[in-house]
């Protein structure tokens, strides 16, 4: 009898010292489980964050993208209105519309312009055109990103050699309003002196022989030119305003 209690008794305390382990097993399980749906629930939270970041960096990207867009177009504009209003006033007879198209070539943004005729052609001015034209859009565009960029000088070196006498006097008015209108400090090269014969201006004359201070005349006013250092030298200075 005692040797069947003690047995039932011992089996008992088995059973509960397997109930024990197993007791022990599922409450480590319950708590690895419970730390597992913790970092779960932790997980949910960054990545609700990160898809509401990744749909604010998309929207900010779209705008940027479409303002840049909008933000070329009005420079590629800006820039094809001085083309074309500057040769629409040399060239009034020919009802030129500069196209310009731009594109990437080897991972860099290029444009290329053409020029549509009358009769709807395509033109590529490098090709068709004279060299006046050629140096006109060429003059146009340069002073275009000038303006573009907020700069104050512009240098022209000899820009229109290929003009008439007539075109001369146009171009220097085309010069005078860049003077006026856009307070641009221009640097005018020439042989000529119809580029510039109507252009408020501080005119510098040099000598072909060899250069002395007394081969220095500077003559005239030019609105937004300053040639302070040469006129600090000794030497012949002649002094005139010449003002529209």
């Amino acid at each position: 009898m005692d040797v069947n209690i003690n047995k039932r008794l011992y089996n008992i305390k088995s059973h509960l010292e397997g109930d024990k382990v197993r007791l022990t097993r599922a409450q480590n399980d319950n708590e690895r489980y419970e730390e597992i749906q913790g970092k779960l629930d932790d997980l949910a939270v960054m990545h609700n964050k990160v898809s509401t970041y990744k749909h604010v960096l998309d929207l900010v990207l779209t705008r940027a993208k479409s303002e840049s867009t909008d933000y070329k177009k009005r420079r590629l504009a800006f820039l094809t209105e001085e083309i074309r209003t500057n040769m629409d006033y040399i060239f009034p007879n020919e009802s030129f519309i500069p196209r310009i198209e731009p594109s990437i070539y080897r991972g860099k943004e290029i444009c290329k312009l053409k020029l549509e005729d009358s009769l709807g052609n395509l033109r590529n001015p490098a090709i068709t055109e004279g060299g006046l034209a050629q140096q006109l859009i060429s003059f146009s565009s340069s002073l275009a990103v000038v303006l573009l960029k907020g700069g104050k000088i512009f240098y022209i070196d000899e820009a229109f050699a290929n003009s008439s006498d007539d075109n001369r006097y146009k171009l220097g008015l085309i010069l005078n309003k860049y003077i006026k209108k856009h307070k641009k400090q221009i640097i005018l090269i020439s042989q000529s002196s119809q580029l510039y014969e109507y252009v408020d201006r501080r005119e510098i004359k040099l000598s072909k022989h060899t250069l002395d201070l007394d081969d220095i005349c500077i003559k005239g006013y030019l609105g937004y030119v300053t040639v302070d250092s040469v006129k600090d030298m000794e030497g012949s200075i002649d002094e005139t305003q010449s003002e529209l």
